[in-house]
């Protein structure tokens, strides 16, 4: 991390799936609702959310500097 850049949260969930799909949605559903649930702690910087329709080498820039990562 350069300095002077943001931490980033200690806890990433990463759901993964295309809703258009309709049974690979799972990913993005339980971030959707993780949003709802966990807003105090995403505001406050604890949690951070993301979604994407598939895994890409580029995620694990998204991966560094966490305490853990929970896949969805």
């Amino acid at each position: 991390m350069p300095p002077g850049a943001p931490r980033p949260a200690p806890l990433l969930i990463l759901g993964v799936g295309n809703p258009s799909r309709g049974d690979d949605a799972l990913g993005a559903l339980f971030v959707e609702r993780a949003a709802e649930l966990l807003a105090p702690e995403i505001t406050a910087g604890q949690i951070e959310l993301l979604t994407d329709f598939q895994l890409q080498i580029e995620h694990a820039l998204d991966l560094a500097g966490r305490a853990r990562v929970v896949f969805v």
